[in-house]
């Protein structure tokens, strides 16, 4: 009897790596359970429980390169002080008025520079404000700031928790920076880097170039060099809105039209003496070094590994297994980078592949229109609970805006790459650079239109645990009413039944009680009412914090059912809450906000909290004998060393105190 992966013998590889390295993160004394795992391999092993041994092992082998390659915490001696930073720039990106670096090769000093710990696998990412310059990849940098950890923040439930994507790309603390705290000594030389570096820029110039119009030659760049910094957010919001976000990120498609093109143009090269293997060797090279200029994301990653692998089974002349080939790309991602495990865009890469192999393999003698029709069904089968559990957003008229992608993007692509090599090439490509434009055009308006509907998208989907098990259970369903006729009936029934709990699930209104938390930031002082499915921010920001409020906090505002944090005016009243100018009203308490220098008008009635935040320099424990406050509140955005005077002052006046910057789920429920 064969062994059940023997048509997939990369699959327990890649299973025991991706276990192994998530052992390595979460588990204390991970070596010393790789040590028991390789001993336990070892016994299957001369117990011929191949397979098995087989996981074992690389379930040992993921935990050791997990221990030496995942990226380690900000050391404790550093968290929260003002230290001087130098690393190279390994990334550069911009995002809300600001430039974001990512750090690596790292070594931090406490004492202005006398002393230097290296921390070269502790990935900053530095948030440079007011640039003049902007720095690019390979410079060295050197900036002063406090640097702090990237946890998830534990202020309100449901915070924007970005700690996952920060940790895929290495990066475990961050540090904001203005112009002058900030400056360029020097930069490291890669040969093969700045090669990289100077196709990239290339590959832009002749898209620019190429003679596409401004909105098109955006769309291009970003499906074809992985630039997305000229396509415009609303462009953004009508790919995702209308469930084709994915167009937009070079993936499996995108490499497969490449591939299309390269196999016409080498074909020339199967006629000549062992051409048959230098046609092979080239798509798969040029595959290779697209990618790399693209930016060797992990859905890129993934395809050109799958590329790869086809063309080494067509040279060996074994026929190509695409499970097993993308399984060995999954083996190449987390030896190349462990932390990829992590990625949305490696897990959803995966899935949706998965999703659509299986769904493919079952129709390949159907129609080009039937596998058409399913191909995006099964893509977001594969992906949906995924999608939901990270963007909180399901497409609704996902199946027409994917089968007009699928018909329409490749033409585009492949009539685009067309204009670019005759654009590279110094030759004019007449009207086709027009026509590309036109049909974008087209393309565009109608994703747009479908965008637009009000039913375009369901929002606001939080799954829980248990939505997550009865969709997998819903999953494992399908494939068994697909795969086995004597369990088809019962397989039915259970798909059934998932729908219709899922459905019900999602659909009933959530009722939440009246909330309020203190929000931790250190620019400003914000409270954050939820009631009656309505979010307020009550800050001493105004409208210039409203945007970074709003997505810092989209999915607490999201999980209780507001679209919007909405700003919080002067007067206010709902149900359970309401404002009278520095006075808030929650469940009958009072709270008297203080985050000025000037004195807050005191009520006549008292105040049940004092809450001190922001620019505040007075004697609080003076104003809360005055308004006979029970507690005072100090806000993360109190001034550190005002903090230490009133922590000091409420001691001696044995006045009961709350620090909000340390607190979890800060104030009142």
């Amino acid at each position: 009897m064969r062994a059940p992966w023997s048509k997939v013998p990369a699959l327990p590889i890649a299973t025991g790596l991706a276990i192994g390295i998530a052992c390595a993160r979460y588990l204390p004394s991970a070596l010393w359970v790789a040590a028991t795992i390789l001993i336990l391999s070892i016994y299957l092993w001369i117990r011929r429980s191949t397979w098995a041994s087989v996981l074992m092992f690389f379930v040992s082998l993921g935990i050791a390169v997990g221990v030496i390659r995942l990226p380690q915490p900000l050391p404790a001696q550093f968290a929260g002080r003002d230290v001087t930073l130098s690393g190279r720039v390994a990334d550069a990106t911009e995002a809300n008025g600001a430039m974001r670096y990512l750090l690596t090769d790292c070594a931090v000093s406490a004492d202005d520079g006398k002393t230097w710990t290296a921390m070269p696998r502790t990935g900053v990412t530095l948030n440079a404000f007011t640039v003049e310059s902007p720095f690019c990849k390979g410079d060295i940098l050197l900036s002063s700031g406090r640097i702090k950890p990237i946890e998830a923040e534990t202020d309100v439930p449901r915070h924007t928790d970005r700690t996952a994507d920060a940790y895929s790309r290495g990066a475990t603390a961050t540090m904001n920076v203005r112009g002058p705290e900030i400056q360029r000594i020097g930069s490291t030389s890669n040969s093969i880097a700045d090669a990289i570096d100077v196709a990239s820029q290339s590959l832009r110039s002749a898209i620019v170039n190429a003679g596409f119009n401004s909105a098109t030659s955006a769309f291009i760049l970003a499906t074809v060099a992985g630039d997305k910094v000229l396509l415009s957010a609303e462009s953004r919001d009508s790919f995702r809105a209308a469930g084709t976000a994915h167009v937009l990120a070079i993936s499996g498609m995108h490499l497969g039209i490449l591939t299309v093109l390269v196999t016409f143009l080498l074909m020339p090269c199967r006629i000549l003496p062992g051409g048959r293997t230098l046609y092979y060797l080239l798509i798969a090279a040029i595959v290779a070094a697209y990618a790399a200029v693209a930016g060797l994301t992990p859905s890129v990653a993934r395809a050109a590994v799958m590329v790869g692998v086809f063309c080494l089974a067509r040279l060996i002349q074994r026929p190509p297994s695409p499970v097993n080939s993308l399984c060995v790309s999954v083996v190449l991602w987390l030896f190349i980078n462990p932390a990829w495990l992590w990625s949305a865009g490696m897990q959803l890469s995966v899935a949706a592949v998965l999703a659509l192999l299986w769904a493919m393999s079952r129709l390949r003698s159907a129609s080009m229109l039937l596998q058409l029709v399913v191909a995006p069904i099964a893509a977001l089968c594969g992906t949906s609970m995924l999608t939901v559990f990270y963007f909180h957003t399901l497409p609704t008229l996902f199946l027409p805006v994917n089968i007009l992608a699928g018909i329409m993007v490749p033409i585009i692509m492949t009539w685009a790459g067309i204009c670019i090599i005759l654009s590279t090439l110094g030759l004019g490509a007449g009207f086709l650079p027009v026509a590309v434009s036109t049909l974008y055009g087209w393309y565009a308006s109608a994703t747009e239109w479908f965008a637009s509907l009000p039913f375009a998208q369901v929002r606001n989907i939080y799954p829980t645990l248990p939505d997550a098990a009865v969709y997998l259970l819903f999953l494992a369903a399908v494939v068994v009413a697909v795969e086995s006729r004597r369990h088809r009936r019962v397989a039915l029934t259970v798909c059934v039944a998932a729908i219709a709990v899922l459905t019900t699930s999602f659909s009933l209104p959530t009722y939440y009680k009246p909330e309020l938390y203190a929000a931790r930031s250190r620019q400003h002082t914000t409270l954050l009412v939820s009631d009656s499915g309505r979010v307020l921010a009550v800050t001493d920001g105004g409208t210039d914090a409203m945007d970074g409020i709003r997505t810092e906090y989209a999915d607490f505002a999201g999980s209780r059912g507001a679209s919007l944090i909405e700003l919080a005016p002067d007067t206010f009243s709902l149900p359970t809450v309401a404002r009278r100018g520095n006075t808030l009203i929650f469940n009958g308490k009072r709270i008297l906000m203080a985050t000025e220098r000037s004195l807050p008008a005191i009520p006549a009635s008292g105040a049940d909290y004092l809450l001190v935040g922001s620019h505040f320099t007075a004697d609080a424990a003076a104003i809360a004998r005055a308004a006979r406050c029970d507690t005072v509140l100090l806000a993360a955005s109190l001034n550190p060393r005002v903090r230490q005077r009133t922590i000091k002052g409420l001691k001696e006046a044995k006045i009961p105190f709350l620090d909000l910057e340390s607190a979890n789920f800060s104030l009142l429920r």
